[in-house]
């Protein structure tokens, strides 16, 4: 089809005027201001109330900003403002409560740099150590419609609610709020205008809330489901970024779980059993795996008949020092370390791999002329466990854990049995506790990773940024008799990254879960019961890797847990096993672990995007990344895919040959000019081309160009151009040229 391409252009020429920025009116001196390069929000001084919020050429106005509090399930009125200080970053606000006490309300909100969101905590000194039963918090919309709605709940436990989205009718803006724990609740009424939150505290000392989060963003035109707005989701996990006690990993973790291999069933007091669990170590130094969670019988040092804890595992816990630990015959600096114990220490750290111990939070802890202040009744712990709620026990514990690592150089704790038992106190008062001591533990010692078993998925994204590991593998037990085929195989690996996937599809749409906190799952468990139903405590089903479904089984985990590559059963306890794996896998193995370090960006960008749990891995920039898919079932399956901002693509045809680009040549061009242009009296826009793909500079600047691929669909017809442009000195200006057309090759 030949192409006539007729142009017509006035070329007017124009000043470049330079932008001056506009002047922000001052307040009041009623009024305060919190601003950044995102969101300005406006305080009334007179009562301390926010009045306003201004996000991205948006106002946003607001009334009855309000909080209450509750003592002994009684609201007390603290909204008599006496005082406010502040700060480059905040403000507080302090109110007299009316009853006959001196008690007092401060409330403190905060904007920091690059936030998109404001901080909201609330502060009480309790005097009297009444018990704080509950908070609210509340605001009503008065400029803006709202049209939808939606409350996420947590999956994993629906009672409890991870935070409240609400849409505007006549624009793209989206609103959200949260907490910043797992257990607020959150109601919207009055026409979607008036979003009410509370939750309940059981706490009779001084008291510092959490914050609470209100925060913006413009609705995306794709969506995760019909709650989860793509921009939605990404808000969450950006606020939830910007809390971390440590600084985001630029390495993956590369971890094997000796559990998973039934390393239980090796006692390392006997020289089979060190033997045994060397070769474990020896397959992880190989593939670069850099930490085991360490698990061991060692009956030298404990018995499982001493066990306090419901499952009976307390003799492996701690290196196997676990029961010695809890009555205190054991401690850290004060005795010396076990030589079954310190011979392994030493071979990991020759072999370059950390060994990371099970610890199990709530079991009765002894500490003499200390404990009666953390122990009370409880058959979970055989006759005492410990409350996390506990101050003293929080503070003790924290000490344990630091003394311990320090002591021993292990690479991280591995833990589990984290359930709250202490009925006398609030579950909230507890996970706080809990909170609390993991967040010290790692501003101590930010090296140390945690790896989360069962029960960590019911917490919610606020509760994993403390983890510097991740949530509980599969959401589930890992065991492969408790979960379900999802696909029919013949292959335990195949079945097992078939139901991670679906597991981590959820974690990270309807959890915000950041990919930092994703757990992986390479492999699969080794079945633990025999064929009786008993437990094997000796060497039981050694030989159990799945050759020839692993390869698939990694491959998930890359795409959907890249930043923890965890594994499950090592080949390696099984002589044979350990000594003829395939060479060939093993450089498979190896090139995909270091191939998730060296795609940091991509995993950490990466999304499922389909009914399938596909997933992609984009850069930043929105051009460079790529596409894992996953067929799960035996017959061949086609895809369809679009390229477009559900891959987090963006400008997805911006190189393609397919496109029709008119070039503004142009001698030395300047990409600060503004150049403007009508196609048939219609503006289009001018675009700017850079030799670069992810950002832009001045020096890389190669021109102005317009895309006439949907404006130009017919032959024979006439377009007419016109063109404003800066002045130019003479044949600067080189022509209008149209590329992507196909060449004609003509002999000389």
């Amino acid at each position: 089809m030949n192409l006539i391409f007729s142009i017509s252009f006035a070329l007017t020429f124009t000043l470049i005027h330079c932008s001056i920025p506009k002047t922000i009116q001052s307040p009041d001196e009623n009024q305060f201001e919190l601003s950044n390069e995102y969101l300005t929000v406006q305080f009334n001084l007179t009562n301390g109330q926010i009045t306003s919020f201004y996000y991205k050429s948006e106002l946003i106005t607001i009334t009855n900003e309000t909080s209450f509090i509750f003592l002994d399930n009684i609201s007390v009125d603290c909204s008599k403002l006496i005082n406010y200080k502040e700060d480059m970053n905040s403000i507080n606000f302090t109110y007299s409560c009316s009853n006959k006490t001196n008690y007092e309300l401060i409330i403190i909100y905060t904007l920091k740099f690059d936030w998109e969101f404001l901080q909201k905590q609330i502060s009480f000194e309790n005097i009297d150590n009444k018990s704080i039963t509950s908070i609210e918090t509340t605001f009503t919309l008065t400029n803006k419609m709202i049209s939808s709605v939606s409350i996420v709940q947590n999956k994993q436990d629906l009672n409890k609610q991870h935070t409240v989205f609400l849409r505007t009718k006549l624009t793209t803006l989206g609103i959200f709020a949260t907490w910043q724990h797992p257990f607020g609740s959150y109601t919207v009424t009055s026409n979607n205008q008036t979003v009410t939150s509370s939750y309940k505290i059981g706490i009779n000392k001084s008291y510092l809330s959490e914050g609470f989060l209100i925060g913006f963003y413009q609705l995306s035109p794709y969506w995760h489901t019909n709650d989860i707005n793509y921009a939605e989701r990404r808000a969450y996990e950006n606020a939830t970024n910007f809390f971390y006690p440590v600084p985001q990993r630029q390495q993956s973790i590369k971890h094997a779980v000796g559990w998973d291999s039934n390393d239980y069933q090796i006692d390392i007091s006997t020289s089979h059993g060190v033997d045994e669990y060397k070769r474990l170590i020896d397959r992880c130094s190989q593939l670069g795996i850099k930490s085991l969670t360490f698990a061991p019988s060692n009956t030298n040092v404990s018995s499982r008949q001493q066990s306090t804890d419901d499952w009976g595992w307390e003799s492996i816990l701690w290196l196997s020092l676990g029961e010695q630990i809890r009555l205190e015959q054991w401690k850290p600096y004060r005795d010396p370390m076990p030589l079954t114990i310190q011979h392994m220490l030493d071979y990991a750290e020759f072999k370059q791999v950390k060994l990371v111990p099970y610890v199990y939070p709530p079991l009765g802890y002894r500490s003499k002329g200390k404990d009666q202040a953390w122990l009370f009744p409880s058959s979970h712990c055989k006759d005492v466990c410990a409350s996390l709620a506990s101050v003293e026990f929080q503070q003790y514990f924290l000490q344990l854990l630091i003394d311990f690592a320090q002591t021993t150089g292990i690479g991280g704790y591995a833990w589990d049995y984290n359930f709250f038992y202490d009925t006398k106190n609030s579950e909230y008062s507890q996970w706080r506790g809990w909170q609390w001591i993991r967040t010290e533990l790692l501003i101590a010692l930010p090296y140390l990773i945690m790896d989360h078993r069962y029960a960590s998925q019911f917490d919610g994204p606020w509760s994993w940024i403390t983890l510097n590991g991740y949530t509980s593998p599969l959401l589930s037990d890992e065991n492969p008799e408790t979960y379900p085929i999802l696909h029919p195989s013949l292959h335990t690996d195949k079945i097992s990254a078939d139901f991670m996937r679906q597991g981590n599809v959820e974690l990270r749409l309807e959890h915000f879960s950041s990919m930092d906190s994703i757990p992986g799952f390479i492999g699969h468990q080794t079945e633990r019961l025999a064929s009786d139903g008993s437990l094997p405590w000796v060497d039981n089903n050694l030989r159990d890797f799945d050759l020839m479904g692993f390869s698939y089984s990694l491959l998930s985990n890359i795409a959907t847990a890249g930043l923890n590559l965890i594994h499950t059963f090592i080949p390696a306890r099984d002589l044979e096993e350990f000594y003829f794996l395939p060479e060939e896998l093993i450089e498979f193995w190896s090139y995909w672990l270091k191939w998730a370090d060296e795609h940091i960006e991509e995993i950490r960008n990466s999304i499922p995007f389909n009914t399938e749990q596909d997933w992609s891995l984009m850069r930043s920039n929105g051009i460079d990344g790529f596409l894992f898919l996953f067929n799960p079932n035996y017959k061949q399956m086609n895809r369809t895919i679009l390229f477009d901002g559900k891959l987090n693509v963006k400008n997805p045809q911006q190189q393609g040959p397919q496109r029709l680009l008119l070039f503004i040549c142009i001698q030395n061009p300047n990409d600060q000019w503004n150049i403007t242009a009508q196609v048939n009296n219609n503006p289009i826009i001018v675009h700017k081309a850079y030799n670069t793909r992810d950002h832009y500079e001045q020096n890389r600047f190669m021109g102005f160009y317009l895309d006439l691929t949907n404006i130009v669909k017919q032959s024979n017809v006439n377009y007419y151009l016109s063109l404003n442009m800066p002045p130019l000195i003479p044949e600067q200006f080189q022509g209008l040229f149209l590329e992507n057309i196909e060449r004609i090759f003509v002999e000389a």
